[in-house]
């Protein structure tokens, strides 16, 4: 059973970045919002500089291991994860070669395993996605590679935990860049979460000139993954060779049961039936799935007043001319209707 949830995000880009803080500033508020600072107040003197001291300083070292833990390792690099919290994760990329503090903490990443999604995730697609919730890099060190290194270090351990990788609905230049250039090269699985459904796009769609597209359309959020579940993979298939950029595909939402029937009128009767005294015919129930059959474009069904009546919102990134699949996102199940040679074709999944 889908859960249908009322919260919707959609994608927006920012110009700039997230913040200007210089290292000093990173390392201030890393001590401060990892409460290194209490120890600290309670092991050294009054007068002392916190920023000024050396990284194995023995208690800022013994509060630092006390409140993290060492994900992995690259280089003179180490990426470290807040220790509490359930479903919230905060990760430091750190210099273990910085000789003080202040020149400690490059990075920082906040995410979270919490679904707001129109559908849970976890319920509906069998997958727990680690969203972003913001990330950081001191200006000193902007345009050298470090931001890739954040990214590359938690998505591995996410992976590692079987999670899935989503981006935020906020993006700032940085992670946008990162998301729609990088990333893609980085997982084996891409896509976009659409009102809640994931949906796959082509990795030579995800270009920085069809950034606008993205922002138009009610995007969720971007998402990557290694191993996508049954219910991905089977949307993946039934959207394979179509473009996203182009408005080939989307999704329709409603909040309708998928087995819930409406009221079709039959024809009209014709001059001759009424002066031969037939009853006006009686309308018929039907469900979706047998309606669907009736038409043999997803151009002609859309235009159906009673499809108007039941999708309460359809997102495409072009008018819906150039569709040739659709996900409609019923309360309790997805069914996709794409074009075949033979009409449409629906998938229930």
């Amino acid at each position: 059973m889908i859960r249908l949830l009322e919260i919707v995000k959609e994608i927006t880009f920012s110009k700039g970045h997230a913040s200007s803080k210089n290292l000093e500033d990173m390392a201030d508020q890393a001590i401060s919002t990892l409460d290194i600072d209490n120890d600290l107040d309670r092991g050294l003197p009054e007068d002392a500089n916190y920023l000024e001291l050396p990284i194995n300083n023995k208690v800022f070292a013994k509060s630092l291991a006390k409140r993290t833990k060492i994900v992995t390792q690259s280089g003179e690099y180490m990426l470290i994860l807040k220790t509490s919290g359930k479903s919230d994760y905060e990760y430091y990329l750190v210099n273990k070669s910085a000789k003080q503090v202040k020149e400690f903490f490059v990075a920082v990443m906040q995410t979270n395993t919490s679904s707001y999604r129109r559908y849970n995730l976890k319920k509906a697609f069998d997958i727990v996605v680690e969203t972003v919730e913001w990330s950081n890099l001191a200006t000193e060190l902007r345009g050298q590679g470090i931001g890739k290194l954040l990214y590359t270090l938690v998505y591995d351990y996410v992976k590692s935990q079987g999670r899935a990788f989503g981006s935020d609905s906020m993006l700032f230049e940085g992670s946008a860049g990162m998301w729609i250039t990088y990333m893609p090269k980085l997982a084996s699985y891409f896509g976009i979460i659409l009102d809640g459904v994931i949906l796959p796009i082509p990795k030579e769609e995800l270009t920085i000139k069809n950034k606008p597209i993205f922002d138009m359309y009610g995007i969720d959020g971007f998402i990557a993954m290694e191993n996508p579940p049954k219910l991905v993979r089977k949307i993946m298939h039934n959207v394979e060779g179509l473009s996203y950029i182009k408005g080939e595909y989307g999704v329709a939402k409603t909040y309708a049961n998928v087995n819930d029937t409406f009221e079709v009128d039959q024809p009209k009767l014709s001059l001759k039936q009424v002066m031969a005294g037939a009853d006006e015919p009686k309308g018929r129930e039907v469900q979706f799935i047998d309606y669907v059959n009736e038409f043999d474009t997803i151009k002609d069904l859309l235009k159906s007043d009673k499809i108007n009546y039941m999708v309460d919102e359809l997102d495409v990134a072009k008018k819906k001319k150039n569709i040739k699949a659709l996900i409609f996102a019923f309360l309790d199940a997805m069914v996709i209707v794409k074009e075949t040679q033979n009409g449409l074709v629906s998938v229930v999944i």
